[in-house]
């Protein structure tokens, strides 16, 4: 005979599946949510890094990019060091996307210098860069867009003078 108190075996499986069930549920339902809030990145997306950003240890990173000449086709390879662009500031601007197994994107560099030596990609180059690489510049730069506090003189609109008939 059952003592009271002691529980059918069939239900120890049966809330053991069902907390599985509850579990797997919650991890998919974050995942999906993470994938929702990440950023990518689109035609007009900046990268703005202010001169003097403290670029952290892990963030220092040097990525190799390609140059794009007039034509669209690759012309050499640079590199980008975040430290470097950090201390002396610079931007990317999103141009266009080249859809492949893995996306990357041709971006209008300008600022100083992106390395020392003669990696440097130099004040101005067209370069084809994996959206990862673009991911960690926009952290390094604290996300995509410019910082309106940055540079508040240039980017107000100036107002054209009014010319009378």
């Amino acid at each position: 005979m059952k003592e009271p108190d002691e529980a059918p075996k069939g239900s120890v499986w049966h809330l053991t599946g069902l907390g599985l069930a509850i579990f797997l549920g919650v991890v998919v339902a974050a995942v999906a949510v993470a994938q929702a809030n990440v950023v990518r990145p689109t035609l007009g997306d900046i990268v703005s890094i202010k001169a003097g950003t403290d670029v952290p240890g892990s963030l220092r990173t040097d990525i190799e990019v390609a140059r794009i000449d007039a034509s669209g086709k690759r012309s050499g390879s640079c590199v980008l060091q975040a430290d470097v662009i950090a201390q002396e500031g610079g931007s990317l601007v999103v141009e266009a996307t080249r859809p492949a197994d893995q996306p990357s994107f041709v971006v209008h560099w300008a600022g100083a210098h992106t390395s020392i030596g003669p990696s440097d990609c130099g004040p101005g180059a067209d370069l084809l860069i994996s959206e990862s690489a673009l991911q960690h510049l926009a952290q390094v730069a604290g996300g995509f867009g410019v910082d309106q506090t940055q540079n508040s003189g240039t980017l107000a609109a100036t107002p054209l003078p009014v010319v009378a008939n």
